[in-house]
């Protein structure tokens, strides 16, 4: 008998594609990209994505300063490693 996918993991299964073609084209994606996608509706979702961006492309997280007026705003964003 074949199983069917459950909606949630339909809405993961494709917020993992939206996120792995940006991280693809920019080499870095920030989380709270991640945390816009509109079909992820928790926080578990988005950790989901996350912990596969970061294994399938060998990512890694880091803070970057996105602003520093008036107060400096820094993000987590998510970044192809280079390969060596």
């Amino acid at each position: 008998m074949i199983q069917q996918a459950t909606p949630a993991h339909d809405r993961i299964e494709v917020a993992i594609q939206i996120a792995a073609i940006l991280l693809k084209q920019k080499g870095e994606l920030s989380i709270r990209d991640i945390k816009a996608i509109p079909f992820l509706s928790n926080s578990q979702e988005v950790t989901r994505v996350i912990e596969y961006l970061v294994s399938h492309f060998h990512g890694e997280i880091y803070q970057k300063k996105v602003s520093s007026r008036p107060i400096a705003r820094w993000e987590k964003f998510i970044r192809i490693r280079s390969e060596r």
